[in-house]
């Protein structure tokens, strides 16, 4: 998995609207940027991270994927499966199959990375992603509260111009953990 640059300090605050702050920066290697995001929510640290790693969750609260099919859990903690990511016409449908792992960090958080596997993930009218990371980072925040920190690039590879794709780069990660925080707090 290439560096999600956690540590970049070109980070541009994109937004900060309803309890979400969202940076971009630029990926080395690539013209596609990196956005991160934040929020606290009003739930339990196992609660947010039993859905995160909820395949069939994933396509409740994430923007633009349309459909998840599992391939093989290989353990409570770790699985691959195929995402599918819908785009606005004349965008053809993109396709990733990709490893999740879950790892306890230190007491009371949790890392919940996904890296694509390379290879073909052929399927009609659907173009394979090339490059793609992904990374969740949750932190038990006290009094019923859970911070949560979304690190996330995707080359959608084909014939996508980096300035669309750059500017929806905010929009998909806002809506997400608008619909994530909803699903969370209504439990």
């Amino acid at each position: 998995m290439y560096s999600l640059a956690l540590s970049q300090s070109n980070w541009e605050l994109q937004n900060n609207k309803e309890g979400i702050k969202i940076w971009t920066a630029d990926t080395p290697e690539s013209d596609f940027k990196t956005f991160k995001a934040e929020m606290t929510v009003h739930a339990q640290l196992e609660d947010v991270k039993n859905l995160l790693v909820d395949l069939d969750a994933i396509t409740t609260y994430y923007d633009g994927i349309e459909n998840v099919t599992e391939i093989k859990r290989i353990s409570e903690n770790e699985a691959e499966y195929y995402l599918e990511f819908s785009f606005p016409w004349p965008v053809s449908k993109r396709r990733a199959k990709v490893n999740s792992k879950v790892l306890p960090v230190e007491m009371g958080s949790y890392e919940i990375t996904t890296a694509l596997i390379p290879g073909e993930t052929k399927k009609k009218s659907f173009v394979p992603v090339k490059k793609m990371t992904s990374m969740w980072i949750i932190i038990n925040a006290g009094s019923n509260k859970t911070f949560i920190k979304h690190i996330a690039h995707m080359d959608p590879s084909g014939n996508v111009p980096a300035w669309i794709a750059n500017s929806k780069v905010t929009e998909t990660p806002f809506k997400s953990l608008k619909k994530l925080r909803r699903l969370l707090e209504k439990e």
